[in-house]
This record gives structure tokens, sequence and C-alpha cells, in this order.
């Protein structure tokens, strides 16, 4: 079995047997967070394994599937407010689920209308992502909430990373899109905080100097850096290892955006310079591949197996044997036919959505992998 017929077959059995009237999929729960999610991110993350199986296959169902799909994200439901997009529900976090949410429905809609030609596909993408308001000098977004309202600044990295590389598949839509973008990539090298060995700090805590940050104070839209800065300084010793652990699970999944940032703007100076390369030369460290093992952020929940691989292949570094035992594990409880293809994921709807990540892998063997073929 190849990983093209993997993603074919979970497709046609989730056509088959998962895939809603409505045109969405099951919801699930963000995995470690136990956040209770509407079906919007995962009906966003089978749009682009669906918009795959068709490449793949030229089979109408697939394309059925998708336009199915694509029509409940741009229904009353996903958007109940016809502003941003549903994704969760739960007392004390925004429904928009920061910049993440919007990320992964602009991803989905760039990628069906792209496959597609969708246009009213990539107008609503490009509508959502410009009603995020851009704090151009710091080049990074703030959050809006699904009635519109406009919420602070995001404060997670690779939410802005996400948000930025979902917004990349619409650079030839819309040049205003494009415009941020740059910008965004331009400003890595001061928003991007890691740690010596190149590890990705989680939250946003931009490389700027103290005297910048003084002027932060008159400007409220900037004044939630100042909370990021502080818990950077004086985060105590127990908080600090929790929040390197989560920084490890995340890392692929910042280098996966990395990736898809790079195959958009090829040219940019900033993929062949620090901090850029120190965060892909992490990946195949020892430090890396010893801890994601014990993250609960990493396996399965963060797929590594799909992330590390895809990001070695887009910035040019050989590293088989690690792409190998990555995938082995990844797959190491996989079943197939199943209506979850990962049954043992703490969130196995979610989990099973994020195959979708692989979609962007060269093809490959992988019956070696999986004990039941």
């Amino acid at each position: 079995m190849r990983l093209s017929d993997l993603l074919v077959e979970t497709c046609s059995n989730a056509v088959d047997n998962v895939q809603r009237s409505d045109g969405s999929f099951p919801a699930g729960h963000n995995g470690p967070y136990n956040d209770p999610e509407t079906p919007v991110r995962n009906t966003s993350h089978w749009v682009i394994l669906l918009c795959e199986a068709y490449e793949i296959t030229q089979n109408k169902k697939y394309k059925n599937a998708v336009l199915q799909a694509v029509a409940y994200l741009e229904s009353i439901d996903a958007r109940p407010y016809g502003e941003t997009f549903h994704h969760r529900s739960i007392e004390g976090k925004d429904r928009c689920n920061g910049l993440i949410g919007q990320a992964w429905t602009i991803e989905a809609l760039a990628t069906a209308g792209n496959t597609l030609d969708l246009d009213n596909a990539i107008q609503t993408a490009c509508t959502i992502f410009k009603s995020h308001p851009f704090i151009e000098s710091l080049g990074l977004w703030q959050r809006v909430e699904i009635d519109g309202s406009i919420l602070t600044l995001d404060r997670t990295f690779n939410h802005q990373l996400w948000f930025a590389a979902a917004g990349g598949l619409l650079k030839d839509a819309d040049p205003e899109i494009d415009k941020q973008i740059k910008k965004f990539i331009k400003r890595l090298p001061d928003n991007l905080r890691t740690y010596s060995s190149g590890l990705i700090y989680h939250p946003l805590c931009p490389m700027d100097s103290l005297l910048t940050y003084l002027k932060y104070v008159t400007d409220r839209r900037k004044l939630p850096l100042y909370r990021s800065l502080g818990v950077h300084l004086f985060r105590p010793p127990k908080s600090r290892a929790k929040i390197k652990n989560k920084a490890i699970g995340y890392h692929a999944f910042n280098t996966y955006a990395f990736a898809l940032l790079h195959e958009q703007y090829p040219e940019n100076d900033v993929w062949t310079q620090t901090p850029v390369t120190d965060t892909i030369a992490y990946l195949t460290s020892d430090e890396y591949l010893n801890s994601i093992e014990t993250s609960a952020y990493g396996y399965p929940y963060n797929p590594p197996g799909f992330e590390v691989p895809y990001a070695l292949e887009v910035f040019g570094i050989d590293a088989e044997s690690i792409t190998e035992s990555l995938l082995e594990t990844q797959f190491r409880n996989v079943q197939l036919g199943k209506d979850v293809v990962f049954p043992d994921a703490p969130d196995p709807q979610t989990s099973t959505a994020r195959l979708y990540e692989a979609t962007r892998m060269s093809d490959r063997e992988i019956s070696q992998y999986i004990s039941d073929t």
C-alpha cells in the first residue's frame, strides 16, 4: 500500500459512512485540550483530504463530497453571524478559536477553490482573512469573534504562523493579502523566539528591545505582548518545563507551516537565515526525536510523522531514516477501513481528519508501517 492508496481508501469510507447529509464531518474536542468543537474544524481538514482523493482518482464521488463540505462551511451553521467561523463552544474562550481556527478553514476553502475552480470559496476565504485587523508595524493579526467583534492580538506563535500560511494560499487572489503575508515574513526574525536548541517558544514573545516594548504602552493593540513578555521572564521552573514540553509537541506543526509558506514564497531570504534554519535543524536533533515521543501534544494529536517529512522535504534536508522512524510511530496503531483511522488517539475524530497533513508529502510505500496490510 502506498500513502496515496491510504488517503483514497480513507476518503472512500468517509464519504460512504462518515460525511453527514449537511456536508459536515463529526466534530472532535481539540485533542488534549478537551474543548468541545463544532464540525467546522474537522470538516475543513476533510475538504483537503477529499480534494487530494479527487486529484488522484478524478472520481466525481470525491468532487461532490468537497462541494457538499464547502457548502456546509459557507452555511449559517458554520458562520452563524455571517462573520468568522464558529469553531468551539467553551466558557472562557473565544468561539473563533483565535487565528488558528480561522486559518484551518481558510486553508480548506483556498485548497477547494484552487482545486475545483470555486470562486465563491476563494472569495469567502479572502473576506474572512481580511476581516482580521493587521498590525503592520508588528506583522501580526488580531482575533475576530464569530459575531464580528474585534478581539486582542493572538498571543500564540503557531496561530499567527498558520494564519499567514493559510493566507499565502490566497496570494494570487488578493494583492492586499499578499502584502500582509510578505510583511509577516519580513518580521519573522523578530517575532520568532526560540530556545538555544532551535526549539520554537510556544507563546508569541517578539525579540524586540525593552525600549520598543516601552513604546507599546501607547498602543492598546500591542499591550497584550507585555503579558507574553512577563510570562517569559518570570515563569517559575515547573511552568517553564511544562511550556517547553508543549513547545516540543508543536514544533513540527510550526515547521510544517514554515514549509507551506516557503512553497508560496520560495525566493524569500528568511528561509536560509537564522532563526528559521535553527528550527528546521532541530527536527533532526536527538533532543527532539527523543522528546516528541513523550509530549502530550505530540503523537498522535500533532502528527510529526506527516509534519516532519514534509518540512524536511521542502527545506531540502535528506533524512530518510528519521522519516521512516517517524512514519512507523505515526502508523503504529492505525486501523484501515474504519470510521476513525487512529482509534487510540485522545481525539480520534480530529486525529483522523488530520491525516490531511499527509497530502503534501511525496507519495511513498507505507505497507511496512501498517500491520493490517
